[in-house]
């Protein structure tokens, strides 16, 4: 589910309980989301939030559309010394439309200049709130897939509770 658009420099949030986004903040002059932000819906990630996904797509996606999507990989990071790992997926495959994002399948497809400058802006995204930000590694589509299928779990587990 997306939050906030590609491009943007507000930071939405979306509230279970009031089922609408919420507008949290306004990156700094110069900072806009690369991509496409959002959650991956029935996850509970370590943060005790929804696992967190950046959407690489060409043009922007409306906020609380859902997208198809496949994970790709994702970066290991602590947040205030939490777990607060951020995914990469790519839309899947619609007809009639191509995408250079069709083929990635791996973070390795991505050039490396490109997870460099994802990195950094999600490292200055949070720094500028005053969290104290650590990317551990990087892993790929199974690493993803895996953390997903844990998240999801951890959210059956509350829910049931």
């Amino acid at each position: 589910m997306i939050e906030t658009p590609r491009g943007s420099r507000y930071k939405y949030a979306f509230e279970a309980e009031t089922r609408a986004l919420e507008l949290r903040f306004l990156l700094a002059r110069g900072l806009s989301f690369p991509y496409d932000y959002g959650f991956v819906p029935q996850t509970l990630a370590e943060d005790g939030d929804p696992a967190d996904v950046l959407l690489i797509m060409e043009e922007p996606v409306l906020p609380l559309a859902v997208v198809r999507a496949r994970l790709i990989g994702g970066f290991e990071m602590t947040k205030d010394g939490v777990r607060n790992d951020r995914l990469l997926a790519c839309p899947v495959p619609m007809k009639g439309i191509a995408t250079p994002a069709d083929g990635y399948t791996t973070l390795d497809d991505l050039p490396q200049q490109e997870l460099d400058q994802l990195e950094r802006f999600l490292r200055e995204y949070s720094e500028e709130q005053g969290h104290d930000i650590e990317l551990q590694g990087r892993y790929g589509a199974a690493g993803a897939l895996q953390n997903v299928a844990r998240w999801h779990e951890s959210w059956k587990n509350v829910q049931s509770a």
